[in-house]
């Protein structure tokens, strides 16, 4: 079989593109997918890597927290007053509280249990003045959360919490 030249040219550019397609099927375009691939996931990873950092953070806060709490409980001097450090935070949140203290001895110690109530807050006022209570350095802890709607103020709760502090006497 004798092919003239221009079948020659034929069958070589067949060739070639046979060629040139399954370069592209077998090499370029896995290339080209995963790359694409890659331009979709790695914005998501780096998202997901962020907030991984973030409750690392928030996980060693707490460990230290936890830790400072195992070492005992965190004693205020004879002269504390929880109740003047709960209005002084109240007037920093901008909320009207009412307060309830009783004291209970026990050894050398005596502690303070005050009952506050918040009539009419928002939640986030609430939270606002629950975070300002447990940063404002002063030895107070919060160990009773009760909310519920309020039937004065639409779109508000009524809270009541027990905060205690533990002093020498």
């Amino acid at each position: 079989m004798h092919l003239m030249s221009r079948e020659k040219k034929m069958i070589a550019f067949a060739g070639a593109a046979i060629v040139v397609f399954a370069l592209w099927q077998v090499a370029l375009r896995p290339v080209l997918h995963a790359t694409q691939t890659y331009e979709r996931v790695v914005p998501e990873k780096q998202k997901t890597l962020a907030e991984l950092r973030e409750m690392s953070a928030e996980y060693q806060r707490l460990r230290e927290q936890i830790a400072a709490l195992k070492d005992g409980p965190q004693i205020a001097p004879p002269d504390f007053s929880p109740l003047a450090s709960i209005e002084q935070v109240a007037k920093q949140a901008g909320e009207p509280v009412t307060m309830k203290p009783s004291t209970s001895d026990f050894g050398e110690y005596q502690a303070t249990n005050v009952e506050v109530m918040l009539d009419g807050v928002e939640m986030s006022s609430l939270m606002r003045f629950l975070q300002q209570l447990e940063a404002s350095g002063h030895l107070l802890h919060t160990r009773e959360l009760t909310l519920k709607q309020s039937a004065a103020t639409p779109g508000c709760v009524d809270a009541v919490m027990q905060v205690r502090s533990v002093q020498a006497r």
